[in-house]
């Protein structure tokens, strides 16, 4: 079976960050396309110029947050008429309320780091057709 082609947006502001999850998901998804943002400014400019399949977003970032970025792209899909791209938090610091703060801001769903490969893998399966 072929897979369809699968555009990933991979949002860290440590560069070391991104490289590990884009080996991942290359694990998971050897045909998937990388792109990568390195805060959430970068991100919104990116989505609003390609188009993703899904975008795992970090949470705290300068210039634009995780939270921010993802109201802002949900805003221009809204805008856009564009069908929601799953979101899917990944986060160093697992703060108070935060997974309900990532949901609440459009998120499809929130994952901590170190990742677990397992669940990285049932996580995008449940959102992309892999």
């Amino acid at each position: 079976m072929t897979q369809p082609n699968l555009n990933i947006l991979v949002v860290d502001d440590i560069m070391m960050n991104r490289k590990l999850l884009a080996a991942v998901i290359k694990k998971i998804i050897p045909s998937a396309a990388l792109t990568e943002a390195a805060d959430g400014q970068q991100a919104l400019d990116v989505f609003q110029r390609e188009s993703f399949s899904a975008v795992l977003m970090d949470i705290q970032m300068p210039v634009m947050d995780g939270i921010e970025a993802t109201r802002a792209i949900r805003a221009v899909e809204k805008e856009r008429k564009l069908e929601p791209v799953p979101i899917i938090a990944i986060t160093a610091g697992a703060f108070t309320g935060g997974k309900t703060r990532c949901l609440d801001a459009g998120m499809n769903a929130y994952l901590t780091k170190p990742i677990d490969t397992k669940l990285l893998h049932m996580t995008l399966k449940n959102y992309l057709i892999i």
